[in-house]
């Protein structure tokens, strides 16, 4: 997977952030079960009945669904190969995000279990994906496939905070029982921010250090300017370290 290019044992932690999306989109059908109210609902207490909330957080349920089960599939080498492919699950994450879960994210964040600390770090969080997904829409349209290849590759480590939330939370609780759940939740929130801001930087880094390697081995070798295999090399996957394909022009 891209996101995780800087890590050692990268399949490792590819796994377990597949496994991580996929039990966290099990977690919330539960809150579509009429037979029982999950914990979350009752500790909100009247909030969980009006109409505006609800709205927002059943929206945020479905489009982080959708953002969390396409969003790997724009994350390999081989999927981004597959132009129609690619644009199509990229079109359904882009508007999931766009429309709908970044910005029922921000509504949702005022009022946040945690108390202000919590809906600062979400309403951030909300922001900044969105943001970022939105400059990779545009940078898209605008042909610039390397710059949309880095701000999706933000967009997708920010939509994985939500792992790293609750791989946190269970860390502390286990790891640090000091802490007050508050003060987990709120640790949580935040921490999970900074991890997913770090692992996207260095992964964007990363991948363009091998991107750049490729060039210079290819032009080596080929007596094309210097421009144009950068360019090409860019393009292809437009992270990848083979610079041949083109497959998102």
């Amino acid at each position: 997977m891209l996101l995780f290019a800087s890590f050692r044992f990268r399949s490792c932690w590819t796994v377990l952030f597949l496994l991580g999306s996929a039990g966290i989109v099990v977690s919330l059908w539960t809150y579509f079960d009429n037979d029982r109210t999950a914990t979350f609902l009752l500790e909100k207490g009247p909030l969980r009945h009006d109409a505006f909330w609800q709205t927002a957080f059943y929206l945020h349920l479905v489009s982080s669904t959708v953002c969390l089960l396409s969003g790997p599939a724009l994350m390999f080498r081989r999927l981004i190969r597959h132009r129609r492919f690619h644009r199509w699950i990229g079109y359904l994450h882009l508007n999931s995000v766009l429309w709908m879960a970044a910005p029922t994210g921000l509504m949702l964040s005022v009022n946040a279990k945690g108390g202000v600390l919590s809906a600062i770090g979400f309403a951030i969080t909300g922001m900044l994906w969105w943001l970022a997904t939105w400059q990779g829409y545009r940078s898209a349209r605008g042909c610039r496939y390397a710059e949309h290849a880095k701000w999706m590759i933000r967009s997708y480590s920010l939509a994985l905070g939500a792992v790293w939330f609750r791989l946190l939370q269970i860390a502390m609780a286990y790891g640090i029982p000091i802490l007050t759940g508050k003060e987990t939740y709120v640790a949580s929130v935040w921490l999970s921010l900074v991890a997913s801001l770090l692992v996207a930087e260095s992964s964007v880094i990363a991948l363009f250090r091998q991107s750049e390697k490729a060039v210079e081995h290819q032009r080596r070798g080929d007596q094309r300017p210097a421009d144009s295999v950068s360019g090409e090399a860019l393009t292809s996957l437009s992270v990848s370290v083979s610079p041949s394909v083109e497959v998102l022009s």
